[in-house]
This record gives C-alpha cells, structure tokens and sequence, in this order.
C-alpha cells in the first residue's frame, strides 16, 4: 500500500507535469499561429505538414484536458495541500491513480505518432507489469502509471515532431526571405525615387512590384516546395527597373550636363574623323596618288536628317528644354551606343588611312640607317652602291610613290651591303701575337643592325594592307 508521503509525491509529479504540458501548448499554440497563419492560404507540401501540425496541436490539447479532468479529480480527493490525509484517504487516492483511464485515450495522429512506453503496457487499460505498493514510473519523462500516466505517454514526443514541423516551414521561409531582401530592399528605394520624379506607374516598376508580390506570396504559402530558381525571375525584374530609373535619376538630375557629355562626344567624333580624312587626302594628294584601300566614314552619319548624330542630339536638346526629360533619358542611351560605335569606326579610318605614311616613313628610316652603314664600310663613294642608294632615296621622294617598288629599291640596296667583302685586318705588330679569329666572309660589323632593320613591315619586304572603298 502507498504511503501518504508516495500519494503527496505522485500528486506533485502529476502536477508538474500537466504545468509542463500546458507550457509547451502555449508555445506552440503562438508559434503555429505566427507560422502557419490562415492554413487555407497553405498549398502543396506546406499545406500538408501544416495539417499534420494543427492535428498533432489537437491531440494535445485532447491529452490536456484530460490529464486535466484526472488532476482536478485526485485533488479533490487529496482535500486541502496543507492538511494531513489518513491512511483510508491516501488508500482511495492511490486506488484512484491506479485505474486505467475510463475511455482508451486516442492515437497520435499517424505521421506524428510517437509510439507508447514499454512500461505502460500494449493494451488500453493495461497496469504496468509488477506493480507493487509504490505507485510505478513509466520510463519515458517518469510519468505516472495509471490513467494520467497513460493520458501524458507520449506527449512530449508528439510537442517536439509538432515543433520540428514548424521549425522547418519557418527555416524554408527565412532561407527564401535572405534570397529576396536584397532585392525587396531595391525595389523599395526604386519606388521611392520613381515617386520622387513623380512616375509612380512606370510600367517597368508596376511590374516589378507584381513579380515580388507573387515571389512573397508563394513563400508564404508553400516554402517547402518553393526553390531559389523560383524567384530568380523577381530578383531579375528589380535588378533591371533599379537600373532603368538609376539612368532617368541620373539624367532628371543632371540634364544639362548630361547633354553637354553627348555635345563633347560629337565634337571628339568629328575630330577623328577629320583625322582620318586629312590622312587620306595626304596620301592621295602626296604620296601614292591612288585612294584604293583607303576607307572613310558612310554618309549621313553626323548629319543625316534621321539618323545622324547631330540632328538626334539636336532633338534631344530640345526635347529637354520642353520639359521631356523621360524621353531624353530614353533617347541618350542609344545616342551614345551609336556614338561610340562611330567612334570606333573613325578611329579605324585613321589607322587605316595612316597606314601608307608609316610605311613611307619606315622605308626612309631603314634607308637612312642603311646608307650610314655605307658610311662605316667606307662605301658611300662606290659607283654602284651609291647608284643603288639613289634610284632608293628617288623611288621614296618623287610623287607619286610607287611603295612596293620603293621597298623592292631599299632591299636591294641593304642585300648589296652584306655581300660587300671586309676590309682586310690590319697587320699585327710583330711582338704581338696574330689573333686566330677571322670574320667569315660577308659577315662585317653591323649587319645584325641591317638585318633587324630590313624585317620592318611583314618580314618579307612587304607591308600588309586591308584595302577597302574610299
């Protein structure tokens, strides 16, 4: 038979343990409702463990009452906490907690199920095995035996599966929520400048907002079965609006200096351009006489009524003066594609048109260099060599220059100087020793000078050129 000390030590365990239970309600009864909110707005997976959790909520809150219904029961019979209990008294209440429940308690609910302990028997109503004067634990949380212990088996088990449950709907969400504040975030300051600049439905941004709307709206609802691949489409929307209105701040805010930038750009194309010109009328004009492979810009680039830099940025500044900054922001993006692309074709115009005069002016620097070779050989006053010297330094000056034969005339000049014998060597003193090196024939001094200077241009004498319509 229990003591009255067994019947005051099992009542406070049964206390204690529903205040456990009743705690952890509270908690997960919060935080079910701040995670799942209205489930009807749950799809999909979410939905489904959603469901699971509010059921696995029910069967406890069920267990509670009961435990409930038993601990107000063994009170009453207990009396006053204070007041002392006979022997009969303390009989009643330890007979009391050794009944089976009345009504079998229910199952948890399938995917929650957390399966009964050992020591409280397999069938509903079933003592624990050996049962002796002491009221028995189970051994799961050392719970009670008797209709409390069975109404308490297993609801710490089914409290931490519906916690896990709600733990990985909130992990999914904040995972998801890190992948889109940036953008959130972008889009925020995108609307209040567009407000700013008083264009609140820029369509670009309208449908920004719709795109983070629905990202938002399916991590709410289903953020087990929503990837990062899912929002990257809404990311995309903010990152492009965001850099649409950054282009219309910029231009809202600095237009005249915008279009001062795009006047500067004009000016240096035209520049270049004329560059280009200039060389080639030089070398139609003064060198070759023959404009084939010279290239130029096409018409109507600076001043075609439609296309034409000069008109288009000439609309441009008007439009800014009437107030249509918008269009403005819109028109100097492409102005200025077109402009650089048309930078880059003078600036192509000039290296090709320019190419003649380096090449002249090459085959005069290697003839230079070669006729003070000449000078070191002592051989400025050979008939020969000095014809070969001048049908070279007459081909390069006399207009038009003919550059392929001009170069044909340098190499042979520069081939007559390495075929040139050495001096002979001086004669050595006689009390000095007669050196054993002798220079193998054609080989003098600066010929590797030669050598080097005659592979300007391809290697082979000759230039290479891209020859199109002037």
């Amino acid at each position: 038979m229990a003591s009255r000390r067994d019947v005051d030590d099992a009542l406070a365990l049964l206390r204690s343990e529903t205040a456990a239970l009743s705690t952890s309600l509270l908690e997960l009864d919060a935080t079910a409702e701040q995670v799942l909110g209205d489930v009807t707005r749950l799809r999909g997976r979410t939905a489904a463990r959603a469901a699971v959790a509010r059921a696995g909520l029910g069967w406890l809150w069920d267990r509670h009452r009961a435990v409930s219904e038993v601990l107000g029961r063994v009170e009453a019979l207990r009396g006053l906490p204070d007041s002392r209990i006979g022997a009969r008294q303390a009989a009643r209440v330890d007979a009391f907690l050794r009944e089976p429940p009345s009504h079998p308690p229910t199952p948890p609910p399938g995917e929650l199920s957390a399966p009964l302990p050992r020591e409280l028997g397999s069938a509903p109503g079933q003592l624990p095995a050996g049962a002796t004067d002491r009221l028995p634990r189970s051994a799961a949380g050392n719970l009670p035996a008797g209709a409390a212990g069975r109404l308490l088996a297993g609801t710490r088990e089914i409290a931490e599966a519906v916690r896990a449950e709600l733990a990985a709907v909130t992990a999914a969400r904040a995972a998801h929520h890190r992948i889109l504040v940036d953008a959130a975030r972008g889009l925020a300051e995108t609307d209040a400048v567009c407000a700013r600049l008083a264009i609140p439905d820029l369509p670009e941004l309208v449908a920004a907002r719709a795109a983070m709307g629905a990202a938002a709206a399916a991590v709410t609802a289903n953020p087990l079965e929503t990837t990062p691949d899912d929002l990257g489409p809404t990311i995309a929307a903010a990152a492009q609006v965001g850099e649409l209105v950054a282009v219309l701040r910029r231009t809202f805010d600095g237009l005249d200096a915008e279009l001062a930038a795009a006047e500067d750009m004009l000016h240096r194309i035209v520049s270049v351009a004329q560059e280009g010109e200039r060389a080639a009328r030089t070398v139609v004009e003064r060198l070759t006489g023959d404009p084939t492979g010279l290239v130029r810009l096409g018409d109507g680039w600076f001043d075609g009524p439609r296309s034409g830099l000069r008109p288009w940025l000439d609309r441009l500044v008007a439009a800014g003066a009437a107030g249509e900054w918008r269009l403005v922001a819109h028109g100097l993006g492409a102005w200025h594609r077109v402009a650089r692309e048309t930078l880059a074709a003078a600036e192509e115009t000039v290296t090709t048109n320019s190419a003649p005069l380096r090449r002249r002016d090459e085959l005069r620097g290697l003839l230079g260099a070669l006729r003070a070779k000449a000078g070191r050989l002592g051989q400025l006053e050979s008939p020969h060599i000095g014809e070969l010297y001048e049908r070279a330094a007459t081909a390069l000056r006399t207009v038009p220059v003919d550059l392929d034969a001009a170069q044909a005339l340098v190499t042979a000049f520069g081939d007559a100087l390495l075929n040139i014998p050495p001096p002979p060597p001086a004669p050595a003193p006689a009390s000095a020793p007669v050196a054993a090196s002798v220079s193998a024939p054609g080989e003098v001094a600066g010929v590797s000078a030669v050598s080097a200077a005659r592979q300007v241009g391809d290697g082979g004498g000759h230039a290479a050129w891209t020859e199109e319509r002037w």
